[in-house]
């Protein structure tokens, strides 16, 4: 069961940014950019014990530098979730913008905690900077 699920989980790693909704934006936040056009609430998905966890946080905080405001940042620790809370079922570490993965993956349906895998590694600053530019164009949908 576990490697059909390791098999699964290596097959939804996606290599393309998912489009979240965004808005044009005032003048002024135009005025402000680079800064994300959309409030962004991020939660860095993750536990002690995954090695990848602190690499991605780095990547992650290393990316929002490039942005002058428009989010916050939440670091979960899915080891002290009730063991019902679906976000537990999200791979470690995962990134998720407004509930949803920053790189398209599928929403977990059950709580089991597993690995990620990404196929070409762990996202860098530039590939996360890169999707959340993405994320607010405005030809960006939903």
């Amino acid at each position: 069961m576990y490697r059909s699920l390791f098999g699964l989980l290596l097959t939804l790693t996606l290599q393309h940014c998912a489009p979240l909704s965004a808005h044009e934006g005032t003048a002024q936040e135009k005025a402000l950019a680079p800064r994300l056009a959309q409030e962004m609430h991020i939660e860095l998905l993750g536990f002690p014990s995954c090695p990848n966890t602190p690499a991605l946080r780095d990547n992650l905080l290393a990316a929002l530098k490039e942005f002058h405001g428009g989010w916050t940042l939440r670091e979960v620790n899915q080891e002290s979730l009730a063991a019902s809370d679906i976000r537990r079922g999200w791979p470690a570490p995962t990134i998720l913008i407004n509930g949803a993965d920053l790189l398209g993956m599928a929403a977990p349906t059950t709580p089991t905690m597993a690995c990620r895998m990404y196929e070409d590694g762990l996202p860098t600053a530039d590939r996360i900077a890169s999707c959340l530019r993405a994320q607010q164009s405005p030809a960006s949908t939903r």
